[in-house]
């Protein structure tokens, strides 16, 4: 007996020595700087603003050994067009369909959002993706990014400059979408203000659950009935495949508390005058 509990130990202290030098051999592929599996634009674009100086947060020494795709020991704007020559995605598509869509920048307002609500709340290799000016941070200008880019892709217009793979938001661009949303929202006075109201579509169209128009307590417990059905299997409440996609709410691919809460959150910021 005690030589099988020995060998069952041994077992088990080289299987965990076996996972553990299995996690710290975990690589990337060269050119997939930011590490999310995939070699897309936003690789590039973080290569890019590195060479020219401007990239706004650190890269390690493995981002660093990743973006040098010659292999010279300098990261500079020949990696960042090798980068750009192997990426399989585009930047600003955030879903990986080969193409910048009006949904990816509604999935990065989303986002935004769900930031505001919870600063802590992590969307993973999607999140990664998309922080199109790559300071670090989901924010409206990212999802500005992405449509202007969307629409300049529609006019045939060019907005990479030469040599950059990093999008430059152009600085009337701002005050365009301001005056264009003033017709219908005449309270916009500011890129904020602009802010506020995406912030109030993003809530109506990802949280309200019961299609009143509003966020309140009942969209909570609607996702509550569908995380109990799921638990308990009693048959109570059969939620509709599209019912269960929209109850996600924070995108982790299940529905639950997370979820409920996050709504109730949203309700509470919202009846504050927070967004």
């Amino acid at each position: 007996m005690k030589k099988l509990v020995s060998i069952l130990t041994a077992a088990t202290m080289i299987s965990g020595m076996a996972m553990t030098a299995f996690a710290d051999e975990a690589s990337f592929v060269k050119g997939d700087v930011d590490k999310d599996g995939i070699i897309t634009g936003h690789d590039a674009a973080m290569v890019s603003m590195y060479a020219d100086g401007i990239l706004s947060i650190g890269l390690t020494e493995e981002q660093l050994s990743l973006a040098d795709m010659n292999g010279d020991g300098t990261v500079d704007a020949a990696d960042a067009a090798l980068i750009a020559e192997n990426q399989e995605y585009v930047l600003g598509d955030i879903d990986l369909v080969d193409m910048r869509r009006i949904t990816d920048a509604s999935h990065i307002i989303h986002m935004t959002f769900l930031k505001r609500i919870d600063p802590e709340i992590d969307f993973g290799e999607e999140g990664i993706r998309s922080d199109i000016d790559c300071n670090g941070v989901l924010d409206i200008y990212d999802y500005m990014g992405v449509l202007a880019m969307y629409t300049m892709t529609l006019g045939a217009m060019q907005f990479f400059e030469e040599g950059k793979y990093y999008f430059v938001m152009p600085p009337e661009i701002e005050q365009d979408i301001i005056l264009g949303y003033k017709e219908y929202y005449p309270e916009i006075e500011t890129l904020k203000d602009y802010e506020k109201i995406m912030f109030r579509r993003a809530m109506i169209e990802n949280m309200d659950m019961d299609d009143d128009e509003l966020v309140t307590c009942s969209d909570a417990t609607a996702v509550l009935q569908m995380y109990a059905e799921n638990a308990v299997g009693t048959g109570i409440y059969k939620a509709s495949a599209d019912e269960s996609e929209k109850a996600d709410i924070n995108c982790d691919g299940k529905v639950d508390i997370d979820d409920a809460t996050l709504i109730l959150k949203a309700y509470a910021m919202n009846a504050a005058g927070l967004f």
